[in-house]
């Protein structure tokens, strides 16, 4: 997967500080949230909704295909119900890009 390949190398400071796709794709440095917020600006970029789901002191990044949600990590696509995902003490961090995620 291009994406990846492009944060390949991209070390986790361990402090929870970074906090922007920018650190990642250029200081590279980032954590959950961080690399969430990069793979959000990737498939924005590739015209895909997506949406940034937090809690639990963790965030990921979730994609829109077909009119249903899937969670994308280490190249792999796991279909989810996000509003189970949302309602398991779980908040929208970012906004789906188009539209809502119900």
């Amino acid at each position: 997967m291009l994406f990846a390949q492009v944060v390949d190398g991209v070390n986790d400071p361990l402090t929870g500080a970074p906090n922007s796709a920018y650190q990642v794709l250029y200081k590279n440095i980032g954590d959950c949230d961080a690399f969430a917020q990069a793979k959000s600006a990737f498939y924005d970029y590739a015209g895909y909704t997506n949406m940034i789901v937090a809690g639990h002191n963790h965030a990921e990044m979730y994609l829109k295909l077909n009119n249903s949600w899937f969670l994308v990590t280490a190249g792999t696509f796991e279909k989810v119900n996000i509003t189970t995902v949302i309602n398991s003490g779980n908040y929208v961090l970012t906004n789906p890009t188009y539209g809502s995620y119900k």
